[in-house]
Formats: C-alpha cells, sequence, structure tokens
C-alpha cells in the first residue's frame, strides 16, 4: 500500500474500508468507473432505457457515444484471476449492450452507415457476439447491399464454428434465408 500511495502522488488515494483496497473517486480518475457512470447516467441500466431513447433519442445517442468512447478493451487483459474474468465480462456485457441501443437508435434515424460503424466496431470487441451480426445483415439489407449483407452472415458462421463450434442461430439463418429470396 505504502509503494502504491507513493506511486500515484498521494496518500489519501488509496484507501482501504471494510478491508478492501480502492481509488478514491475524488482524487483518481478511473476510466471503468466513468464508463459505468456514464452509462448509469444515460438511464442504459434502468427498465425505462428503451422508451427514453424514442423520446430523447439525439440526446441519448450522445451520452451513448461519450460512454462509449471511454471503453478502450477488455478490462485487464492480461489478467486471469476470476475477479478480473467477472469484472471484464460484466464490462464487456454493458458495452456490447451499449453498442446496440446506440445502433437500433441510429437505425431508427435512418442512419445506417453510422449504426453499421458501430456494430463492426463492436465485433473488433467481441467476434462471438451473434446479434451483431444480424443489426448488421439488417442494416446492409436496408441499404439494399446485398453483398455485404451475405459478407457478413458468412463471416458469423465463420466465426461461430471457429470460435464456439456452433452454427447461427435460427433468427440469423431466418434473416439470411429472406435476404437470399430479395
Amino acid at each position: 500500500m505504502h509503494r502504491l500511495r507513493q506511486l500515484i502522488g498521494n496518500d489519501e488515494a488509496v484507501q482501504v474500508v471494510d478491508g478492501k483496497v480502492s481509488l478514491d473517486a475524488r482524487r483518481c480518475w478511473v476510466d471503468v468507473r466513468a464508463f459505468e457512470h456514464s452509462l448509469e447516467s444515460s438511464d442504459l441500466n434502468g427498465e425505462k432505457k428503451r422508451s427514453a431513447i424514442r423520446d430523447q433519442k439525439s440526446e441519448i445517442t450522445l451520452r451513448l457515444e461519450r460512454a462509449l468512447r471511454l471503453y478502450r478493451g477488455h478490462f485487464l487483459s492480461g489478467e486471469d484471476g476470476p475477479w478480473s474474468v467477472s469484472a471484464r465480462e460484466r464490462l464487456r456485457e454493458k458495452y456490447l449492450r451499449a453498442v446496440i441501443m446506440l445502433g437500433e437508435a441510429r437505425e431508427r434515424e435512418r442512419d445506417f452507415k453510422a449504426a453499421i460503424a458501430s456494430y463492426e466496431q463492436a465485433l473488433d470487441v467481441d467476434d462471438l457476439a451473434e446479434e451483431l451480426y444480424r443489426r448488421l445483415m439488417a442494416c446492409h439489407q436496408k441499404l439494399r447491399r446485398k453483398s455485404e449483407a451475405v459478407k457478413a452472415y458468412e463471416r458469423c458462421r465463420r466465426t461461430l464454428a471457429a470460435g464456439l463450434c456452433v452454427e447461427p442461430s435460427e433468427e440469423t439463418e431466418a434473416l439470411y434465408r429472406s435476404l437470399m429470396r430479395k
């Protein structure tokens, strides 16, 4: 603790409360804390989130974009302890939910190119998130880019097979079939 306080340069920045060591939020900015706070202030974790986005789409879109800029990749990616894996997965899920909400808002605004960019960026974080591929396929379909939609499906199929040894869900297959009929 002494060394950590020296590294930070402020003895009061490191706190011990109920036997747990933490950084004082008044003295240290932490990206994870800022990310979660930004999502909470956007009301993304509450039940009102979908209606809030419909009612205040541009405000929520801006808040989501701001929150997502704070996510810089997997939390402590070099650590594999149970607590770090759990925190990493929790933050990744929050990030993916926020990306999907932002993409949905952009789709409602009929800005399919921006939605595609959001989904593609999120696939860089988690290429096994099948819902992102479906949304990507649907956006390409709305832009009448059948070949891009089919490429997204093929990428999904190959990635799921390689990463999880599974086939795409029936929902994804149905969307692909509807693409091929048009």
